[in-house]
Parts: C-alpha cells; sequence; structure tokens
C-alpha cells in the first residue's frame, strides 16, 4: 500500500534529496538513485513497447546464475523461470526490470536480510524469488519513502524562502499604504481593505486581541442563524443550501460553544479588518 501513496518526482533537482535520504537510512547514494531511477519504467508501461515476458525471463535468467549459480541447462529451471515472470506480471507490476537486478546485487552485498539468491544444485525455485521481491520492495518501499521526504522538505524550503522574501518586498508598500490611510476616513472596518492585518501584525503595529475574536465569532454565528431564520430559500456560499444551512444551525443550538469550521473564513476576514481598523482609530 505504501508504494501506490508515493508521488512520481522528476529525477532532475533531486541529488539533494537522495544524498539526504542515503545519509539517513546510512546506504550508498549510488543504491539509493539506482532504486529511484528505476522507477522510471515499471513492468506495466513496458507491455507497450516491448516483449515484456521475453525481457523479463532473461532478466531472471541471468540475475540467479550470474548470483545464484543457477544451471541453466537443467530443463526444469526454464519452467520455474516463466513462473517467476508470471508472479512479477501478476503481484509486482510496479517494479522494472533494473528493480530486479538490483535486488540481487543488494543480496550479494548483505543489504537484503533473510533471503539468499543462492541456487542449490544448480536449480532456482519461485518460493525463493518471490521472497527476494517481497524483501526488495519493503527495502525499496523505505528508500523511496525518505528521497520524497528530503525532495519535499527541500521544495517546501525553497518555497518558504521565496514566500518569505516576496512578503518583505511588499511589506513596505503595505504598510506604507497604511500610513497613507492615516489621513483617510473609514466610516466603520467594513471599508477597511485586506491585506494588511498579518503584515502590520508582524511589524509589530498591533496585536492579536482574543477577546475580539471571540466577539467576531459569536456575531458571525448570530447572523448567519439570523439569516436562516427569515430566508426560507437562504443559500449560503460557505455552507450550502438552506438544508445544510438549516443542519448547521441545528448543532449551534445544541452546543452553544460549537463555532462551525466553514464559517471561519468569514470570521478570520472581519477580524482582521476590524483590528486594522481599532488600530487606525487609535492612532488618529
Amino acid at each position: 500500500m505504501l508504494e501506490k501513496k508515493l508521488i512520481i518526482l522528476p529525477i532532475s533537482g533531486t541529488n539533494t534529496g537522495i544524498f539526504k535520504a542515503a545519509s539517513s537510512l546510512e546506504i550508498p547514494s549510488d543504491i539509493v538513485r539506482m532504486i529511484f531511477e528505476a522507477k522510471c519504467l515499471p513492468i506495466r508501461e513496458m507491455e507497450q513497447t516491448v516483449d515484456t515476458k521475453e525481457a523479463l525471463k532473461n532478466r531472471i535468467m541471468s540475475c540467479f546464475r550470474d548470483f545464484g549459480g543457477a544451471n541453466l541447462e537443467i530443463p526444469d529451471n526454464n519452467r520455474i523461470f516463466q513462473r517467476c515472470v508470471n508472479l512479477m506480471l501478476n503481484f509486482h507490476k510496479g517494479l522494472s526490470l533494473k528493480d530486479i537486478t538490483i535486488a540481487f546485487n543488494l543480496i550479494a552485498a548483505g543489504k537484503l536480510v533473510d533471503v539468499s539468491s543462492t541456487c542449490y544444485s544448480g536449480l532456482a525455485t519461485v518460493e525463493n524469488f518471490g521472497r527476494i521481491i517481497q524483501k526488495y520492495k519493503e527495502y525499496r518501499a523505505r528508500v523511496l519513502v525518505s528521497v520524497e521526504k528530503a525532495v519535499l522538505d527541500e521544495q517546501a524550503a525553497a518555497c518558504h524562502d521565496v514566500i518569505a522574501t516576496r512578503r518583505e518586498l511588499h511589506k513596505e508598500e503595505v504598510e506604507d499604504g497604511f500610513k497613507a490611510c492615516l489621513n483617510r476616513f473609514w466610516k466603520n472596518w467594513g471599508e477597511v481593505p485586506l491585506g494588511y492585518f498579518f503584515i502590520l501584525r508582524d511589524s509589530g503595529l498591533l496585536q492579536d486581541d482574543h477577546k475580539i475574536w471571540v466577539e467576531v465569532k459569536r456575531a458571525v454565528c448570530e447572523e448567519f442563524k439570523t439569516a436562516v431564520k427569515f430566508f426560507p430559500l437562504y443559500e449560503d456560499e460557505l455552507v450550502g443550501d438552506i438544508r445544510q444551512c438549516r443542519n448547521l444551525c441545528h448543532k449551534m443550538k445544541q452546543d452553544p460553544e460549537y463555532f462551525p469550521g466553514e464559517l471561519t473564513p468569514r470570521a478570520k476576514n472581519r477580524y482582521e479588518r476590524i483590528m486594522v481598523f481599532n488600530n487606525w482609530q487609535q492612532i488618529n
């Protein structure tokens, strides 16, 4: 199940993620890179481009011969290799030809425990091949999750830097705009433009006020309940049709402390503008 949740990431730009994953798992970065790049051509996509069964059989045969000492002259081996191919096609189509080679290399390097590629008396077995592939998939999943996490962490950090830079550039513009508004006249908080609150707060020009936030949430709830009560066909863009609105009102009636998440954007909008308006009033 873990494999299906993985995000397909481009190979380019993942070097840092590969090195970080290799470091955290304490394995060579070359192995991590091979496993990561092997994702690019899984068996399910090969079926449209090559003779998949023949390619799989040749790869399995060569791996058992080179790593396990399989005797390809034994007639039973040919039948066994064909059943290994069917096993791959039926249960492991997310793997690639490269993955098979990597699995046997990992066994030779002592990285896959509790499995062996050795063919006793030169004869391979489907059961042993299945154990090898299953152990490899567990190992592969850990590697890919680690790479994905490292890459996403890197992307998140880069995104954070970009946002911080843009916010810093925008900060002076908003602060200057707010100062210019000091000479204007706002009749109420509804006339306050959006966008000032967070930058002014981060600049230390205003502080959050929990009491006002509680009052705003209560006011938003009361307005919502009033609208539902007096308008039989009322529809709310955040909640839905009249039936959904009435259900929400029922929840609020049962629990006076309950504040619906659907109304949070509306409450935040009002709270931010009220805070800026109050700050403007104090300055004036």
